[in-house]
């Protein structure tokens, strides 16, 4: 548009965008010829890392279960280590069972706290042993590919 010979406000006022941040753009295309951020933008992952990740993630897989001790080992905080061991993606409780607890008492009205951990407790007894072995076994399948991934989106 700005190439084509519009002027900045009326660019604003096209897209409905704020002056500064269509000046801004078009300031960042003439630099850098392109409307990408620039790199190093924002606060630098310390702790979280791919590589931590990876670290840690092996660490679960060979049996490691300490959070205190692998967070003093690798000089991180014990916090980071639990975001890192219990990822949605790895907890089987999240990637499988809290959906067929939910689809049991999807619709369904409660009162009180009390008559949904009791509905909550008649969904879980009826869940068939094997889907929870199935969910456990397919736990290591899971860390695997998050640890190819990166720790990042993977699919299974």
């Amino acid at each position: 548009m700005f190439k084509r010979g519009k002027k900045v406000m009326e660019i604003s006022r096209e897209l409905g965008l704020p002056h500064s941040t269509v000046s801004k753009a078009i300031k960042r295309f003439n630099e850098l010829g392109t409307s990408a951020d620039r790199k190093g933008r924002g606060r630098k992952k310390t702790a979280r890392t791919p590589q931590m990740i990876r670290t840690i993630k092996r660490k679960v897989q060979r049996g490691e279960d300490n959070k205190r001790k692998m967070a003093r080992e690798e000089g991180i905080s014990e916090r980071t280590v639990r975001r890192i061991v219990n990822s949605p993606d790895l907890n089987p409780l999240d990637y499988a069972i809290w959906g067929i607890l939910e689809a049991a008492i999807y619709g369904r009205k409660f009162r009180t706290i009390e008559e949904l951990k009791a509905a909550l407790q008649e969904a879980w007894e009826r869940i068939d042993l094997n889907v929870l072995a199935s969910s456990v076994d397919n736990w290591r399948k899971r860390l695997r590919a998050c640890v190819q991934a990166n720790g990042g989106y993977f699919i299974i």
